[in-house]
């Protein structure tokens, strides 16, 4: 048995000897320099000119509908969305349904009726089955918009992932 673990721990130290050896080897520099523009925080570009985010919002309201409020991921995305409204000043009111599209015809005519300036139909609840709602509400001046899965939601935390340490997000969850 003492000879298997002296076996064993001059195993593992010839092992590590080895290792520290590579470590400081031509492939572990070259690897080094592959990595190094990779280490440091992106830097963002607005694709255009600035805007003031809460100026443009002001008084307006959004109505979204969710393909289904049942689906997790795309509470989490409402979830975001209601963040980025607070924080602009905007009103977002998530339409709650099972989905079945009586429920968005519902939830578009509501929008309608309360005069919201948005109607937000995320994760591509398709606007020819709603054709009888979508165009009055056009008509009404409410702009209805489909936004496939990813969504302002979506944006909003990857901008503010973009700006934090790595380790910070994690911590952080």
């Amino acid at each position: 048995m003492k000879r298997a673990v002296w076996s064993g721990s001059l195993a593992a130290a010839l092992l590590m000897a080895a290792s520290a050896a590579m470590a400081e080897g031509p492939e572990a520099t070259r690897a080094a320099a592959q990595l190094a523009p990779y280490r440091q925080l992106p830097k963002f570009e607005a694709p255009g000119e600035a805007f003031d985010a809460r100026a443009c919002m002001k008084d307006k309201s959004i109505l979204s509908i969710p393909a289904s409020s049942a689906v997790p991921f795309l509470k989490v995305i409402e979830t975001s969305m209601a963040k980025v409204a607070k924080d602009i000043g905007f009103n977002l009111k998530e339409w709650e349904n099972q989905g079945q599209p009586t429920q968005w015809v519902q939830g578009i005519d509501y929008a309608i009726s309360n005069k919201y300036n948005l109607i937000d139909l995320l994760a591509g609840t398709d606007p020819r089955f709603l054709e009888p709602q979508v165009t009055p509400s056009l008509v009404a001046e409410v702009f209805a918009a489909v936004i496939l899965v990813s969504g302002v939601g979506g944006l909003y935390p990857a901008w503010r992932a973009s700006r934090a340490l790595p380790a910070e997000a994690l911590r952080r969850g």
